[in-house]
């Protein structure tokens, strides 16, 4: 039981430090994008960035938790591996998505000029 706390903590470390890289340097590009877009545009893509964070520890921990039970560590790596996969995948999605609205938003307020 001790060994699979401390594969739950490890794997959490983990997800959590890659997806705390890929938040800052989202937020980095976004802040970079959005220089002459409304501050409230900013506020909501954090926002929904740590909300998909939040999401993603809290499913990463029941897997991990799930599959440590059932299958053994072997296993878990498989997890862990396609677990930051996604992870990585939702955050370029999102980013792809802000990159889209930051675009639209900016057009809309060139058009409205």
């Amino acid at each position: 039981m001790v060994i699979v706390v401390v594969i739950v903590v490890v794997v959490v470390v983990v997800v959590v430090v890659v997806v705390v890289v890929v938040v800052v340097v989202v937020v980095v590009v976004v802040v970079v994008v959005v220089v002459v877009v409304v501050v409230v545009e900013v506020v909501v893509v954090v926002v929904v960035v740590v909300v998909v964070v939040v999401v993603v520890v809290v499913v990463v921990v029941v897997v991990v938790v799930v599959v440590v039970e059932e299958k053994g560590v072997v296993s878990l790596v498989v997890v862990v591996v396609v677990v930051v996969a996604v992870v990585v995948l939702v955050e370029l999605e999102l980013l792809l998505l802000l990159f889209i609205v930051v675009v639209v938003v900016d057009l809309d307020l060139s058009v409205a000029e």
